[in-house]
């Protein structure tokens, strides 16, 4: 039976890889169809800051446009992996059984005596490895690009992100900070104040300044920075003194995660945890963190369990149509892979949020079970 696994291991790796190039392929083209005027300009403006204000030629230009779409797409394609992986697995696995079933090679395994049931172990092999390369797609590739993953076209060729404002995040000790400008490559705030509150009054205490502060790894150092105190009492005088370092644990991770929007999805699970540790979040906001960090987890095995629930449509004893195969797999395929989708994204109220990202996956478990028990040999 080695022979024979090995083959159906290898058919239906090979239809995995297939869907994935002509998704990939399909999604990148209407992109530049639809932006290429976007693309081709940015290509013009990128040649004309490195060669000082130049035109380049058309050939050039094409060239310029097209590594701008390799560059911006790159990245974009390994998170759209981890998106797309529950689709595909179903997808291939119907694939490799209508090629199975047509060319008679379930027949010829059930006469040699192997069951149905046997011949699903290396679908469901496959399908494990391929959660497995998900897992670590998304907690050691997709963290280590995060930055590359939230540019637009216009920042297409850019290795970091465009400045953007800082504006009143909080920090574990409940301090808002403020910057007019934060620049990602040098890891830089200008014009940054930080507000300090009083906890039982929230009346400002103190705030920071500076004209500009860089991240050295636990905290900002200042540049012309100063602190201005403000007395309890009623009337009494501020006074000023100069600050050189300010420690936080509010980070250029933390900066990001508040004002780039879905910036956490692309975090790794060990960055979440210690965001999470360091403390500092708004409720509302651990929770998406809690959500991100258990529902990735409980996608990859909702979309195991799918596969396993389409499967029994699909393993037929006797060759025929396989369009009422897909017709009766389609319900509970989409229900599982929406679950799937969901699990990261989607919290329920009343249940911790571990609990909630893997119910999606309880109710698939049951029905997986029961198909797959259930299926005739």
């Amino acid at each position: 039976m080695n022979t024979a696994d090995r083959y159906i291991a290898r058919l239906y790796a090979l239809n995995i890889f297939t869907l994935f190039v002509l998704i990939f392929s399909f999604v990148v083209t209407i992109d530049v169809f639809i932006n290429l005027a976007r693309y081709w300009s940015n290509a013009a403006d990128r040649y004309a800051d490195v060669n000082s204000g130049g035109e380049p030629g058309t050939v050039h230009q094409f060239l310029l446009a097209a590594s701008l779409v390799v560059d911006l797409w790159g990245p974009r394609l390994l998170q759209l992996f981890n998106y797309l992986v529950g689709v595909v697995l179903v997808a291939a696995m119907g694939f490799t059984c209508v090629q199975l079933v047509r060319h008679r090679e379930f027949v010829a395994l059930l006469a040699s005596g192997v069951s149905l049931h046997r011949i699903a172990r290396p679908f469901i092999i496959v399908a494990v490895l391929v959660g497995g390369l998900q897992v670590v797609n998304q907690e050691a590739v997709v963290p280590s690009i995060a930055p590359l993953l939230v540019r637009d076209i216009g920042e297409s060729g850019r290795r970091s992100l465009a400045a953007f404002q800082v504006a009143l995040p909080s920090d574990d000790e409940g301090r808002l900070f403020y910057a007019r400008r934060y620049e990602d490559e040098t890891q830089t705030l200008y014009s940054l104040q930080i507000f300090e509150r009083d906890p039982q009054t929230t009346a400002m205490t103190r705030i920071v300044s500076a004209d500009r502060a860089v991240w050295d790894g636990s905290g900002w150092n200042l540049e012309n920075g100063r602190a201005t105190m403000y007395a309890r009492e009623p009337g009494g005088v501020p006074t000023t003194i100069g600050v050189e370092r300010v420690v936080t644990s509010f980070d250029p991770t933390r900066i990001k995660i508040y004002e780039l929007e879905g910036y956490e999805q692309n975090l790794g699970w060990l960055q979440i945890t210690r965001i999470l540790r360091d403390g500092g979040v708004d409720p509302m906001r651990r929770r998406s963190l809690e959500q991100a960090r258990w529902g990735r987890m409980a996608a990859v095995v909702s979309n195991v369990i799918t596969v396993l629930c389409a499967m029994p449509f699909f393993l037929r004893r006797m060759p025929g149509p396989m369009m009422g195969a897909a017709l009766k797999a389609s319900p509970i395929a989409v229900g599982g892979l929406l679950a799937a989708a969901a699990a990261p994204a989607v919290s329920l109220p009343g249940l911790p949020a571990w609990l909630g990202a893997f119910v999606p996956a309880m109710l698939l478990a049951p029905i997986g079970i029961a198909l797959f028990s259930g299926l005739r040999t």
